[in-house]
């Protein structure tokens, strides 16, 4: 990830320095200021980015000059700039909206970036069954997170233009959005989940005429942690099957694959007389987890409404890192009521 950064750090710098359009439209996008001029048609399309207007003229002269050479449109940072300038000219839609749709899905993404109001829609109905997982990602339609994967592997082990850096950035800000005051995606996953029993009362305990909602075993413990959950994080995933350790196999309830998280939900109910046989149980699935080697963390959340538990320390000592079979993990448990 640290050479990522640096690489990423690197095409970013090389892009700015070049001062042409396509710095312009970088800078465009992330709402950066542009200081820095250019000449011919250039000089138009950077006015667009700088937020200036060009007459209709001026546009209509430069199609005309540009339609002979056929040129009009062999250039999308140039064409979205000019665009800019107009305030959306018809001819220049019309010739947008052709280049639009004989491009590449990542340079459709690029006209996406300027223009989102305008071609989120066409975007989504140009993505193509079984792939482009990576911008369904971005534009929150549902990708297969496996294919996905790949595609981020496949895409990082390519040549990084400006394309390529577009969407690397795109999807290092999703995938780190979970900044709220400055938490990382652990210490956010710590707080929503020592704040379920707060966050519950209002469904334990609904206004008159509706249901409430009964939580009767680790299962409805887990959908709503889910529910709570997957706003912070689109990738969370929920039980998923590991390899068998032994004779016995295990499904992982929540997964944050993407931060290393793994979420096990245990309940201990009210016919439950003590936590012994919970304890054996998180025993067995940290002993059982270890396989999961994209795992960094695993929280154990121990929700004990009746309470039930005699000693906490009982789970506590649990906590701390693991190492299994040569691989290193730390446990954190949760018991609350």
């Amino acid at each position: 990830m640290v050479h990522l950064i640096a690489e990423i750090k690197r095409i970013r710098e090389n892009i700015l320095q070049q001062k042409n359009i396509q710095s312009a439209f970088y800078l465009y996008i992330n709402n950066e200021r542009i200081d820095f001029e250019l000449a011919g048609v250039e000089s138009m399309s950077l006015l667009g980015y700088k937020g200036e207007q060009v007459s209709n003229d001026d546009i209509n002269a430069i199609i005309s000059a540009q339609s002979k050479k056929n040129q009009i449109d062999n250039n999308v940072f140039k064409l979205l700039g000019l665009y800019l300038a107009c305030n959306g000219s018809d001819r220049l839609k019309m010739i947008l909206d052709k280049k639009f749709h004989s491009s590449q899905i990542e340079l459709k993404y690029l006209i996406y970036k300027v223009l989102p109001e305008q071609y989120r829609d066409k975007l989504i109905l140009s993505l193509s069954s079984g792939q482009n997982n990576l911008i369904r990602y971005l534009l929150d339609e549902e990708p297969n997170i496996e294919e996905l994967d790949e595609e981020i592997d496949t895409l990082l082990k390519s040549t990084i233009g400006i394309n390529e850096l577009v969407l690397i950035e795109d999807f290092l800000k999703m995938n780190n959005r979970v900044g709220y005051q400055n938490l990382t995606a652990l210490e956010m996953v710590n707080q929503v989940i020592k704040n379920f029993p707060e966050a519950i009362k209002k469904i334990k305990d609904r206004r008159k005429g509706k249901n409430n909602f009964e939580f009767k075993d680790e299962y409805d413990v887990q959908d709503i942690l889910y529910v709570m959950l997957k706003p912070l994080f689109l990738m969370l995933k929920e039980e998923d099957p590991i390899p068998k350790v032994g004779a016995s196999s295990t499904r992982i309830d929540l997964i944050l694959r993407e931060k290393g998280v793994l979420i096990e939900v245990k309940m201990i109910k009210e016919n439950d007389t003590d936590e012994a046989k919970f304890i054996k149980q998180l025993k067995e699935d940290i002993q059982s987890y270890h396989i999961c080697q994209w795992m960094k963390t695993l929280i154990c959340f121990v929700y004990d409404p009746f309470d039930k538990t005699k000693d906490r320390n009982n789970f506590y000592d649990l906590n701390g890192q693991q190492t299994i079979n040569g691989k290193t993990f730390d446990v954190e448990v949760i018991v609350l009521k």
